[in-house]
């Protein structure tokens, strides 16, 4: 497995972490 450019890794970070924030506005909805 090679390593991704950093790049890549910063942008599958910020998706998680927008992902994460989109699960916590939908939970907040639901309690």
């Amino acid at each position: 497995m090679r390593i991704a450019n950093v790049s890549d890794i910063y942008t599958h970070l910020a998706r998680l972490d927008q992902n994460y924030k989109i699960l916590q506005v939908y939970l907040s909805r639901c309690v």
